[in-house]
């Protein structure tokens, strides 16, 4: 599906604002056990939570989240996100992953 609005486009992927509909092939991916090793999670991902964690970053100016779409295709296939952002300090925690297997390595 296109659609959303591009943050930054690079040579092979763009970054866009998470949306809503993306929501269920993030929750494939949590519950993925490989992924989720990888992740440091444990337990598994419902539907209920994984829209609780999505609404958490509507009113939370701390914590940003975008997918990571293939240019070509616009494919979601990973997110990278920044958590803890301290605005004064100007820091914040980076994390990244892709969830799209077939495009890993």
């Amino acid at each position: 599906m296109r659609g959303g609005i591009i943050i930054l486009e690079g040579q092979n992927i763009t970054l866009k604002g998470l949306e809503y509909h993306q929501l269920p092939i993030l929750k494939e991916w949590m519950n993925d056990f490989e992924i989720a090793i990888k992740l440091l999670r444990i337990e598994p991902s419902i539907t209920y939570f994984t829209e609780k964690w999505y609404n958490s970053f509507q009113d939370d100016r701390t914590k940003l989240i975008f997918s990571i779409n293939d240019r070509l295709s616009d494919k979601f296939i990973g997110c990278i996100g920044v958590n803890n952002i301290e605005f004064i300090d100007k820091k914040g925690e980076i994390y990244i992953y892709i969830g799209d297997r077939s495009y890993w390595n």
